[in-house]
C-alpha cells in the first residue's frame, strides 16, 4: 500500500512540475513574441503603404 502512495504522490509531482514548465515556457513565448512581433510586422506594414516600391 505504501508502494501505491509514493507512486501517487511521485506521480502528483510529476504532473505539477510539467504543469509549472509549460506555464513558464509559455509566458517566455508571449514575451519574446512580444519583443520581437513588432520589430518585423512594422516594417513590412509601412513597405506595404508605401506605394514608392511596388512592383509595376
Amino acid at each position: 500500500m505504501s508502494y501505491l502512495k509514493m507512486l501517487v504522490l511521485f506521480l502528483v509531482i510529476v504532473v505539477g512540475l510539467v504543469f509549472m514548465s509549460g506555464q513558464s515556457a509559455k509566458q517566455q513565448l508571449l514575451m519574446t513574441l512580444a519583443d520581437q512581433l513588432p520589430k518585423v510586422v512594422n516594417p513590412s506594414l509601412n513597405n506595404a503603404i508605401d506605394e514608392s516600391h511596388e512592383l509595376l
